[in-house]
């Protein structure tokens, strides 16, 4: 399988734009082609043209969770959405905030693509459960299985006049499944990357082979860090991928941690 890094908040290649944000484009062995995350501009779209990738041959566009980051370049996609299958959890999906010192600040999708997304024709909406197809599954519902992880508190769900915490119910992981192990790719591990990991090795019965995406140690301290070097020692990842909120303080605790096994390049093949 390749995954392919059309937008990041480091570009891996001077000839692409980046931004604060995420866009993956993957095609498995089984000839699936998703899209993962649209970023937050049409950035993602103007880096695949770079790089000889045709977003119109994705038949499955995968949204992470409801942020403007994974979420805002959608609407590049206007022209092209014809016969796409596209895939989330709808849960707390539309009315995201982030909670400052005097005011709420939204974090969330514009109005106008919020109803685009909503009358959708192919939408699968997995808040009920999993979605499968041929050799990759997007994953949700992902249990707060360790103390150590938990939600940032000032991510909130407003609606009207009220407000409550955003416990992210709607982040999804794609897994694609192949014969040696499967290979998680993930929008921002807000419910917590050692969360996810657990729950997908005890849901699929498997080994994860690779773990590629944002892992949120941006805002994570030392002892944080060196508390999830230890959990994901005990899983014997091949391949780690960070990107996005990983942070380059998470990436390059990573890269010392981990050597060999940590990449950063705008292909990947596994």
């Amino acid at each position: 399988m390749k995954v392919t890094v059309l937008t990041n908040n480091i570009p891996f290649n001077e000839r692409l734009e980046s931004e604060h944000g995420l866009s993956l484009f993957v095609e498995t062995d089984a000839g699936k082609k998703i899209l993962f995350d649209t970023g937050q501009t049409g950035i993602f779209y103007r880096n695949a043209v770079k790089l000889g990738i045709e977003i119109a041959e994705a038949e499955y566009i995968v949204f992470s969770h409801g942020h403007y980051d994974h979420i805002g370049g959608f609407r590049s996609l206007h022209k092209i959405l014809e016969n796409k299958k596209l895939v989330f959890n709808s849960s707390g999906f539309f009315n995201k905030t982030k909670k400052e010192i005097w005011s709420f600040k939204f974090i969330g999708i514009k109005e106008d693509e919020k109803n685009r997304i909503k009358g959708f024709n192919n939408k699968i909406d997995i808040k009920e459960g999993d979605f499968s197809a041929d050799d990759f599954m997007v994953l949700g519902n992902i249990p707060f299985a360790s103390d150590r992880e938990q939600v940032n508190r000032k991510f909130m769900i407003c609606k009207g006049n009220s407000s409550s915490q955003d416990y992210m119910n709607d982040e999804v992981v794609l897994c694609v499944i192949k014969p040696d192990g499967v290979i998680i790719i993930t929008g921002c591990s807000h419910r917590g990357l050692i969360n996810i990991l657990h729950h997908i090795k005890l849901k699929l019965d498997s080994r994860i082979k690779a773990v590629i995406g944002g892992f949120h140690f941006i805002d994570k301290n030392q002892v944080y860090l060196e508390w999830i070097a230890g959990e994901l020692e005990k899983f014997d990842i091949e391949t780690v991928m960070p990107l996005h909120c990983t942070g380059k303080k998470g990436i390059n605790f990573l890269k010392n941690t981990f050597p060999g096994k940590v990449k950063q390049q705008t292909v990947l093949v596994l």
